[in-house]
Parts: C-alpha cells; structure tokens; sequence
C-alpha cells in the first residue's frame, strides 16, 4: 500500500523580555510555515510486516528557508503460538529546532541567582537525531499475562546545550550550540495473574544519557545513569469486601561529569502495603502506608508515610460524606532530599519541608 500525505502547518510566536532596573527590552516574533510532504509505505510478507515513511519538510522561519527529511523504517514479525508475540525493529531520523524562549539575546533573569541569554541559536538551527528501537511484545489474553519489551539507542553530533560561567553569587548560562547526546533505555513490563485472585506487575527501567555542554568556555562532558526496579502484587478477591496491594521500588540514581571531577549518587527505596474496601457499596475507602528510605553521600532520611480516602453514601442518599489524608504522621513538618549536581560542578543537596494534611467533605447529589 502506497499513501501520500500533503499538510501544511503555521504558527505564530510573540513575546517581549523586559528589564526593569535597566529599561533594556527585547522583542521577539517568530512566523513559521511548514509544508509537510509525506510518503508511507507498508508492505506484508508472510509473518513480517515491512513499513516506511519519508517526510520531506520545507520551512519558513521569518522568511529564512529550510529545507530537509525526515526517514522512519520499521521491520515487525509476529510469530503465531498459543500467545502472540510481536518482534518489531524500528529506525527513525528527526529533526529538534530550539524552544523560542531559548532564542532571545537580553537575559533573561531566573530566582536561582543566574540569568540565561542566547549566544549562537537561530531559529533554523536543527538538531539531527537517529534513533533505533527494538520491542517485544507477548500477550495471552486467556492466561492474563502480558510482557513488553523496549530497548531504545538514540544519537545525535549535536544538540542544544549551555555555557555556564560562574561570577562568584551570580552565573550565566548562555544557549549554544553542542556537539553529543548520547541515550540508552531500556524498559521491561511483565503483567501476569497468579491463580484467580492475584495480579503480580514487575517493571525495570534503566536509562543512561551522556551529552556535552561547556563551563567557564570548557568543554564538559555528563554522565546520568539511572536504574528503577518495581514489583506490586494485588489481590482480587470476589466475595470479600476488602482487597490489599503489597509492593517495593528501588531507584538509583549516578551523575558524573569530567571538569572538576564532580559525582553524586543517590538511592531510594520504598515498601508499600495499601488497603481498598467496599463495604455494601455505601462505605468506600482506600489507606495506602510506605516506608520511604532515602540515601545520599551526605544524608540518610527514613519515613514512614500514611494517607487515604474514605467515603460513605447510604443507598438512595443525597448526601455523601469523605474523609481525605495525606501524611498524617508528619502534619508539622517532613524532610525530603532533593539531590543534585549543577553545570557549575558543585554538589548541592537541599531538604524540602513537605506538610500533611486531613480534609472532610460533603457531597450533595442533585
């Protein structure tokens, strides 16, 4: 099968950054037409299923012209057993242009005592990205399981970056333009029922990403790896009004980048058990507990978190009454650790004071 596809697309972008203590402004206006040509192609061969797309775009930014294509192909192979499986390998080439509050040359100021200010991105600047990806997936509807299956690479010689200079209380980010973004995830999904009365759901997700940015005109490479693994078993109960979801999470974080040999790690882990009740259809509620801990080089913070939501409506009642909590066990006060590394190369870790709360309800029904 052959289709063609023809659009167009227009949008207009206007905003004004404005000093105060200076009276410096800037305007920008951004008009940007694009005529999209697109040819898809698709193809059956027995068990594979063969596609492809090529999208030819033509630009206008301003009356500055671009031209350039865009290629998708796709490769699928379903194998044909008790459970389907589906194989698929997929390749994609795009192109990124620059957000348009990027593109402004004033600066433009931020609370976290740093300004941002573009110093070589045009509108036409394009970000050339490949990408390839590889799923499974295999279900069997009868048994209740289901698995997926994503491993993705993306690449790309250049990308939007920063050049951030440090002026002692005060930093500067300038937008220009880099020279890498390399990316790897991974993500596994495994749904399957246990006998009648339970729904075990597994997940892995792993990312790693390494790009190249600049401080102080340096050049700088990154390095964020991440890893997060979950389980949650839930019961189905037919003939019993109350039903429980018991699970865990597991999160790790690294970052790293080479100027100033800066690192920082950090680690969660979370232990879950929640309640859900249904009593005669009039008593509905849910309690969710967690045992929260959190690890950083610097800091170690273990809490306990209690919340949920109960609600009674009395059969044929126009009324219905609700009880709302959230961290009940810490109302006052409640530390979190918000770890991270800035472009600057310093190691920041801050607490964030979190508060609990209980809140009650009336509901009238018309």
């Amino acid at each position: 099968m052959l289709f063609l596809l023809l659009k167009y697309s227009y949008k207009s972008e206007n905003a004004k950054l404005s000093e105060f203590f200076t009276s410096e402004s800037e305007v920008k206006n951004l008009k940007t037409h694009d005529f999209l040509n697109e040819i898809i192609i698709k193809k059956g061969v027995g068990s594979y299923d063969l596609s492809g797309t090529l999208r030819s775009h033509f630009l206008n930014f301003n009356q500055i012209e671009k031209n350039y294509f865009e290629k998708n192909l796709q490769v699928q192979y379903k194998l044909k057993s008790k459970a389907s499986m589906v194989f698929s390998l997929e390749y994609a080439n795009r192109y990124q242009s620059p957000d348009f509050l990027d593109l402004f040359y004033n600066r433009n100021y931020n609370p976290t005592l740093s300004y941002n200010q573009n110093l070589s991105l045009l509108p036409e600047t394009l970000i050339n990205t490949h990408s390839l990806k590889f799923n499974f997936i295999s279900f069997n509807l009868s048994k209740g399981h289901h698995f997926f299956s994503i491993l993705a690479y993306e690449k790309a010689n250049s990308n939007l970056s920063k050049d951030v200079i440090n002026f002692g209380l005060f930093s500067q980010s300038l937008n220009v333009l880099g020279n890498l973004n390399d990316r790897w995830l991974l993500v596994i999904s495994d749904d399957r029922r246990i006998g009648t009365s339970f729904l075990l759901k597994s997940k892995l997700t792993a990312l790693t990403n390494r790009t190249k940015n600049f401080i102080n005109q340096q050049s700088n490479e990154t390095d964020l790896k991440n890893i997060e693994i979950g389980q949650k078993i839930s019961s189905k109960f037919e003939k019993f009004p109350v039903q429980f979801d018991l699970g865990y999470t597991f999160t790790k974080s690294f970052f790293k980048q080479s100027l100033f040999n800066t690192s920082s790690n950090q680690q969660n882990i979370k232990v879950s058990l929640g309640l859900r009740a249904n009593i005669r259809k009039e008593w509905i509620g849910n309690v969710l507990g967690e045992y929260f801990i959190q690890k950083t080089q610097q800091n170690t913070l273990k809490n306990f978190l209690l919340g949920g939501q109960i609600s009674y409506r009395k059969d044929k009642s126009v009324l219905e009454y609700n009880i709302a909590m959230n961290n009940i066990l810490n109302l006052n006060s409640f530390n979190y650790i918000n770890s991270s590394v800035s472009l600057l190369g310093i190691d920041e870790t801050s607490i964030v004071a979190l508060h609990g709360y209980i809140t009650g309800g009336l509901k009238y029904y018309f």
